[in-house]
């Protein structure tokens, strides 16, 4: 299969799981080397860039995921870098990506 016959919400889809796998193996803690810090910051931007070029038909069929909110959190970090907090950043590691990465599988699924 070419990339051309790929379903491009399945690319993105894709390195939202490919950037999720990426922040589960820096193991983030609040108090950690900032390298981390930048790094899952990084990959939770990626996830906001993919997350903003998938198609309104998938977002629209996915409304329990706060899309907005994963999108607003890219911005923060790639405009407000100067405030970016560890402990929030911890904080959407622990609480927030182990479900994300569960809906994302589900909807990856669908392209099976």
């Amino acid at each position: 299969m070419t990339q051309k016959n790929v379903n491009p919400d399945l690319l993105r889809l894709n390195d939202i799981r490919q950037a999720i796998e990426d922040i589960e193996s820096i193991g983030l803690t609040p108090a950690g080397p900032r390298k981390d810090l930048l790094a899952v910051a990084y990959s939770i931007a990626v996830i906001g860039e993919a997350c903003s070029k998938l198609s309104d038909g998938l977002r629209q069929s996915n409304p329990e995921v706060p899309w907005r909110d994963i999108i607003g959190m890219r911005h923060k970090i790639v405009h407000e870098y100067g405030k970016l907090d560890p402990v929030i950043v911890a904080a959407v590691v622990s609480d927030d990506i182990p479900l994300f990465k569960i809906q994302i599988q589900t909807m990856m699924k669908a392209y099976a």
